[in-house]
């Protein structure tokens, strides 16, 4: 039994039933002749290239989640690891809605991180490693452990293989520390080796920060920076740096360095990625023309992968990836048939997949994540009946996932918009009770999870979102004390997103927003000069927003609506 086999058993049993199965799959292998230590054997399987899928991980660890969500993102230069990259992205989209079902709803930067698994180039030095003996299986599933303890088991692979890569070329003092789960210290210590300086010194960095991302994004960035001044040309560490910086919430950086990694591609598979990560910094900073051209950019790169190798399901994969992204854009354009038709391509690819493979827990998310999307399309189509369907197929999905696994913060986040979104169509549909059940299931989730890591800015904006939505439960029901409640909490968290990075079109939204809804608030009240000064202050974001992003669709509805009622207000 190879380690990939090891790791499809851990998929379906967990950490527990991953120790048992890497035993059971170690004893079979044939007795091998005595072999080098294991860091030699490792560093010379290693040779070449680095960073897989810990992006996934990064985000997934470090801000572990949305920032872990957002962050392990796959290793792109090589087409098993970035096939598997796939976290859907859908930050900053503006869900058309005139029912105001999806408006505000948390933004889905699903790929951002979480569902980054194997590089092929990767994946078969970890093999070489284990057939050839080069680890003690104590130390190798200690390892495993300690991560999927710390990750969550669907995530645990890719970072697993990430740090055997890392662990290959360093100390033994590092690899025990590794696989005792001493990530801070192990980090510290491979940051040691990598100031020491020698012939190898870009590549320790590398592996420095390999290590720093499942404790610290920033000294993970500080570590590829420290990469980069050595070595400029590889792709794979500009692509990392430029996730790593947009989960770290600085757009302007994220988009300098997907462009340098833009220069050094490789391959379709290299363009691929570099394309699309391009296109979902543009939906976050509001530049939807920039970010259609990018996607489609990359659904070509993905075609032509895919055309080098029809039956391959992770090059099928990637490419409905790409026609979803471009679904995305479409409903944030107001074009719904092009979204229907794109989120449908992207649909009868995930079904396949899905159906081929029940025990694939990323392709069975990918699925939910397909529903969800025609759904917001019905939202926005004013079909409730068929939106309320699409969500609910997802929601089965998601509550089967997070079930599987408690501690996977990436489904219990998808749970969480699961809640939300059928809140919204409750919303719609004028079910009150049932949308403050829905919310405040989503709001335990999302409380928990802001909780864990308040350094996580998704998650926090997660949480100002369910504040918001649960805001304006109350106050349709005429609970005035518990609407401005809820939209102060709401609003304390977005003012403090949106001053921490003026350049981020979403949060600005998101700003907007909740002045609106006080606005709206304080007119139930009969305070109209509240509410004129309110409905003024999301006016002034706005235009700021629009001056800076240029033409958007969503943000020029915004604006007529927000002053028209300003001068509604006023008797004019």
């Amino acid at each position: 039994m190879r380690f990939s086999k090891v790791i499809a058993v851990t998929l379906a049993a967990g950490p527990a039933g991953a120790l048992a199965a890497y035993e059971k799959a170690r004893s079979s292998f044939a007795p091998q002749p005595p072999q080098p230590d294991f860091g030699q054997v490792v560093e010379w399987a290693a040779t070449g290239n680095d960073w897989v899928a810990l992006g996934t991980i990064a985000l997934a660890a470090v801000s572990t989640g949305y920032s872990i969500y957002q962050m392990f993102q796959p290793d792109p230069a090589t087409q098993k690891d970035v096939a598997k990259d796939g976290r859907k992205t859908r930050e900053g989209l503006e869900h058309l809605s005139r029912h105001g079902a999806a408006e505000g709803r948390a933004s889905e930067e699903r790929d951002k991180l979480t569902h980054r698994l194997v590089s092929g180039e990767l994946h078969e030095r970890v093999e070489a490693a284990v057939d050839a003996d080069a680890m003690t299986g104590d130390q190798l599933t200690r390892i495993y452990a300690k991560v999927a303890e710390k990750l969550g088991v669907e995530a645990a692979p890719a970072a697993t293989q990430n740090i055997v890569e890392a662990a290959g070329r360093s100390s033994n003092e590092v690899q025990d520390l590794l696989a005792a789960g001493k990530f801070v210290e192990a980090g510290v210590a491979q940051q040691r080796l990598a100031e020491a300086g020698d012939a190898k010194q870009a590549q320790r960095w590398r592996d420095t920060a390999r290590i720093k991302v499942l404790t610290s994004i920033k000294e993970a960035i500080t570590a590829y920076a420290r990469a980069i001044d050595l070595d400029s040309s590889d792709f794979r560490t500009w692509i990392e740096l430029s996730r790593l910086h947009r989960a770290a919430g600085s757009l302007p950086q994220a988009r300098q360095t997907a462009e340098r990694a833009l220069q050094h591609v490789g391959d379709d598979w290299d363009r691929m990625v570099a394309e699309n990560t391009l296109g979902d910094i543009a939906v976050a900073e509001g530049q939807l023309p920039a970010a259609r051209r990018h996607y489609q950019a990359g659904l070509i790169a993905a075609n032509a992968v895919l055309a080098a190798d029809p039956d391959d399901n992770d090059r099928q994969r990637e490419v409905s990836v790409s026609h979803e992204k471009l679904g995305d854009v479409a409903v944030a354009e107001g074009d719904l048939a092009g979204a229907r038709t794109a989120y449908g391509a992207g649909l009868a690819i995930s079904e396949r997949l899905a159906a081929s493979d029940p025990g694939n827990a990323e392709w069975q998310r990918d699925l939910s994540v397909s529903h969800d999307r025609l759904g917001d399309v019905a939202v926005a189509e004013g079909d409730l009946a068929g939106a309320r369907a699409a969500y609910g197929a997802g929601l089965v999905i998601r509550e089967r996932l997070a079930s599987s696994d408690p501690g996977n913060v990436g489904w219990q986040r998808d749970l969480s918009v699961s809640h939300d979104m059928l809140g919204n169509v409750a919303v719609a549909q004028g079910d009150l009770a049932g949308a403050r059940a829905a919310y405040a299931a989503g709001l335990v989730i999302a409380e928990r999870l802001a909780a864990s890591d308040p350094g996580n800015a998704e998650w926090q904006r997660d949480l100002s979102v369910s504040h918001e939505k649960l805001g304006d439960v109350a106050r349709a029901e005429g609970d005035l004390a518990g609407a401005r409640a809820a939209y102060s909490a709401g609003l304390v968290i977005c003012e403090r997103l949106a001053a921490s990075d003026p350049g981020n079109a979403g949060w600005q939204r998101d700003g907007f927003i909740s002045h609106a809804k006080f606005a709206q608030f304080n007119e139930a009240s009969g305070d109209v000069a509240g509410a004129i000064r309110e409905f003024e202050a999301g006016e002034a974001i706005l235009v700021a927003l629009i001056a800076r992003v240029g033409d958007h669709p969503g943000y020029a509805r915004d604006l007529a609506q927000v002053r028209g009622d300003i001068a509604r207000l006023r008797g004019g």
